[in-house]
């Protein structure tokens, strides 16, 4: 959250179909929606360090995080903290309007809408899985003609009062139980029973729940446990609440239960992201799965009876990639595509102390320490030493910063789930975000949502 309830917020350019008025009505407009519902006020300034600034960009714009061009991605915001934090970037190359609503048929997109979502995340909001919500992650057109525009649901009016206060504004209402049409055969009646909304299950509390895979990724720690991913940043400290993982990568298969391992791979000045499922990996250049995958594990030149690869890792003691499965470990050559020819090897006889058969994930952290998860705990590696540090194993509860006195604070709840339609709808920002520790204060995700 910011430090002050008086924001600046500066922008710095406009698309090539908006003027610059048309960019500061939006945005004005958007700002207005929680600075009527909150404690917040806001006020241009044409300060370039203004604590909010918008911009629109294209393609890779050094943060980072490049827009794709029209369609997908159409923006992203950075949470509150020192540099970008709260600054908002639009993609350039979309076909903005400064009506309150889009047009599925031409493909304008609103940018009030958008604008709206991504100022929450300035705010220091996380999405919602609230349909309907401004902070649910996925922009859809609508072709309503009486609709007036986007408007803050009760979950966005509560997460942005829990941060900055009411103000002289009311709590707000809850919203009406859903209603559930029932049909009884006893006699020729319709009868409607409202009942509540039904809690799915949701995802594991991200400070005392084993993990399944774990790797650094574009300067990220991504965490990954069933169906779900986490994501902190170089500090430890949260990034953004487990998301589902067809929400970012759709083309994982829906089948997926979990992910086995993964890794970031750099070759030839490039990056992808592995994913280890089974006897198949998958590669990705960012949300995409590249041609001609998923491959089988035999493609690396692993045995055939290897059923699934439980570690992938750079070690940082030599830059190699290492892959564990069961009792073996193999190293990978990058530039060859395989494994070594005299390979694999028992971990116990090089890896001391790092428990066999893991069933977490191993990977190089922002400090350049090697770590092991296997069930709750966490091995620190030393390549030095070939053994595991003084100290270790500890665990996850009290390993990252973010949990670390508080692991209740992992603890997530679901009042609504549901799976967003696939039809007229584009994903609004990777949540490219750094969350500011906040403390004796409530955050977005202590929440129920």
């Amino acid at each position: 959250m910011h430090s002050t309830q008086n924001c600046t917020f500066s922008i710095r350019n406009a698309p090539r179909t908006l003027s610059v008025g048309d960019v500061r009505r939006s945005i004005y407009d958007a700002l207005k929606s929680w600075e009527g519902v909150s404690a917040l006020t806001f006020q241009e300034s044409s300060d370039p360090s203004a604590d909010i600034q918008v911009s629109f960009e294209q393609g890779d714009h050094d943060d980072s995080y490049p827009f794709d061009g029209p369609d997908v991605v159409l923006a992203h915001a950075f949470f509150p903290s020192p540099g970008r934090g709260g600054d908002v970037h639009f993609d350039a190359e979309e076909l903005w309007t400064k009506r309150r609503v889009g047009d599925a048929y031409t493909r304008e997109v609103s940018l009030l809408s958008v604008a709206i979502h991504e100022l929450g995340h300035s705010l220091g909001l996380h999405h919602s899985d609230v349909e309907g919500s401004i902070m649910y992650p996925y922009y859809q057109y609508t072709t309503d003609a009486d609709h007036t525009g986007p408007r803050l649901h009760y979950d966005d009016i509560l997460a942005v009062q829990e941060l900055y206060g009411r103000g002289e504004h009311p709590v707000p209402e809850p919203p009406p139980p859903t209603p559930k049409k029932t049909t009884t055969t006893a006699a020729p009646t319709t009868t409607t029973e409202y009942v509540p909304t039904t809690t799915k299950a949701g995802p594991p509390n991200i400070c005392t729940s084993s993990i399944d895979a774990i790797s650094k990724i574009r300067q990220e720690t991504f965490v990954f446990k069933g169906r779900w991913f986490w994501r902190y940043d170089a500090s430890g400290q949260l990034v953004e609440k487990p998301v589902e993982l067809n929400r970012f990568w759709s083309d994982l298969p829906e089948t997926v239960t979990h992910v086995d391992a993964v890794y970031e791979r750099k070759i030839d000045g490039k990056d992808s992201i592995v994913f280890f499922i089974g006897k198949m990996y998958y590669e990705f250049d960012g949300r995409q799965m590249l041609p001609g995958f998923p491959k089988p594990l035999t493609d690396l030149g692993l045995p055939d009876w290897v059923d699934h690869v439980s570690a992938v890792f750079v070690w940082e003691y030599n830059e190699k990639t290492y892959l564990f499965s069961g009792e073996d470990y193999w190293r990978f050559d990058e530039n060859e595509g395989r494994v070594e020819i005299d390979y694999p090897r028992k971990i116990e006889s090089n890896w001391h102390g790092i428990p066999v058969e893991l069933d977490g994930d191993g990977f190089t952290d922002h400090e350049g320490r090697t770590l092991f998860f296997h069930k709750n705990q966490v091995y620190h590696f030393q390549g030095v030493f070939m053994n595991v540090a003084r100290g270790y194993p500890k665990s996850t509860a009290t390993f990252w910063p973010y949990c670390q006195g508080n692991p209740d604070q992992g603890e997530i709840r679901y009042d609504f789930l549901r799976k967003a339609p696939r039809r007229r709808q584009r994903l609004l920002t990777n949540g490219s975000c750094v969350l500011e520790a906040v403390s004796n204060e409530s955050s977005p995700q202590d929440r129920p949502i």
